[in-house]
């Protein structure tokens, strides 16, 4: 099968399976096994011609569904690429007749928009600025063109690229100008998952380790904000190092599925880094070191690292400009409703405990309501809340009650089919459950489910 995978696209696969399903009463026939032997011949044929069809429909079929899906995507220029990776699927949309600027899409949401000057550039400088002195840095998931330049002014001679999906970075190679593509060839492209390379890197490789992970509603991308991520970015960093994280948030002020969910994230990131500030925005930035004495909010302070850049103009970093970045009452108001301060209790966003993952989808859902009573009163949110709480021996506790209750019944002689249905609710329940928690764990080693799902699934349900 993982033959056949690597060298066949999808639609062949399940022609040529089904070609073989269907031919089965021919060749049943043909041996005289098959009764009626007229019946089988007539529904064999009948359905190899439907699958000879479907195989000779498919390429063209597929070809016009994906026109009309690049055209409802409705981005920024034209769609000149589709990919199939092993996370996603990729649309690459080059903007100008110079490809200036390149849009991918994963899956229908935009991943990474580049280049990106005047955003993720002045983010990237913004953060270089709270190392003394970054040598060695790796970005994920922001503009990678952008990353290396703001990288070279501030000094550092080790910049490595990643992306949760580490195709977007080739794709964006491939699809770029000779300019951007040269920026590019400047810097180390991770060819594996980031939170694979996190893991495997040698301890203390990096003065800063950035992350600019996708929002976390769904399990893929809420593999970024956990505990062990965090864990093995710890180890990443040198000990004055300085990891950063982007924390999708709220333009306005918090809902409190919102607020659960970045409270759940910094109590992760806690657990790694005794020190950490966040500077405030729609999308909060979490900086955190293992040194309380690197990272700094005083504007004099990070003034003065802007001088000593040679590739930075001071004249662009004032004191002013950083004491706005990081305005005193928003940034302590911030810090007290994450809980970066003081402890505040609650549940740790884990990888096989994606609380975080939740949180947000409830917030995503309940932004999506018009009705206000319905977001006053939902019950939902506080439910699944309810759940998420309790211990492992309350889930576990229906695996023994289920076959005490058929022991029961059988001693009281009750009817075989109560005790048969019993015991077989307790075998297909935990049997989904334990295949939903096998793709959870899968997905959060390897990062992607896309491809791996069928090849799990399947040997799950052989056994």
């Amino acid at each position: 099968a993982p033959i056949l995978v690597s060298r066949f696209p999808a639609p062949r696969l399940v022609a040529v399976f089904a070609a073989l399903a269907a031919a089965a009463p021919l060749v049943a026939a043909w041996l005289g096994t098959a009764r009626p032997r007229r019946r089988s011949i007539r529904l064999g044929a009948a359905g190899l011609a439907v699958l000879a069809a479907i195989a000779l429909l498919s390429d063209p079929f597929e070809s016009a569904t994906q026109a009309r899906r690049r055209t409802s995507l409705g981005v920024s220029g034209a769609i000149t690429r589709t990919v199939e990776t092993p996370y996603e699927r990729l649309d690459v949309a080059g903007l100008g007749p110079d490809r200036s600027q390149v849009t991918i899409l994963g899956n229908g949401a935009i991943v990474t928009v580049a280049p990106d000057p005047y955003g993720a550039g002045a983010i990237l400088d913004l953060l270089l600025f709270q190392h003394p002195d970054p040598s060695s840095v790796l970005v994920v998931g922001s503009s990678p063109p952008d990353a290396v330049r703001a990288a070279a002014r501030h000094g550092a001679v080790d910049v490595t690229l990643g992306d949760f999906d580490p195709l977007v970075t080739t794709e964006l190679r491939s699809a770029f100008g000779a300019e951007e593509r040269t920026w590019m060839d400047r810097a180390r492209l991770l060819p594996i998952d980031a939170r694979a390379h996190l893991r495997d890197v040698p301890a203390a490789t990096y003065d800063v380790v950035a992350l600019f992970p996708p929002d976390p509603v769904t399990a893929l991308a809420n593999r970024f904000y956990t505990r062990e991520a965090f864990r093995d970015a710890a180890r990443a960093v040198r000990p004055d190092g300085v990891f950063v994280l982007r924390l999708p948030w709220s333009a306005n002020v918090p809902d409190p599925a919102t607020l659960a969910y970045g409270r759940s994230v910094v109590r992760a990131l806690r657990a790694s880094f005794p020190r950490i500030v966040a500077m405030p925005g729609k999308d909060v930035l979490l900086f955190a070191s293992q040194d309380p004495a690197t990272l700094t909010t005083d504007p004099g302070t990070l003034a003065e690292r802007a001088v000593g850049r040679a590739g930075v103009d001071p004249r662009a970093y004032p004191p002013d400009f950083f004491a706005e970045s990081f305005p005193a009452e928003r940034t302590a108001e911030l810090a007290a409703l994450l809980g970066i301060g003081r402890d505040i209790h609650g549940p740790i966003n884990e990888d096989l405990r994606p609380v975080a993952y939740l949180d947000r989808l409830l917030a995503h859902l309940t932004r999506g309501s018009t009705d206000l009573a319905t977001k006053q009163a939902s019950w939902l949110p506080s439910l699944l809340a309810r759940l998420a709480a309790l211990p492992v021996w309350a889930w576990l506790l229906p695996l023994f009650l289920a076959p005490l209750g058929a022991r029961v019944l059988r001693r009281r002689r009750s009817r075989d089919t109560l005790q048969t249905a019993a015991l077989a609710a307790l075998v297909g329940g935990s049997g989904m459950a334990l295949e939903m928690v096998l793709l959870v764990a899968y997905q959060v080693d390897t990062g992607r489910l896309y491809v791996g799902y069928a090849m799990l699934t399947g040997a799950f349900m052989l056994g």
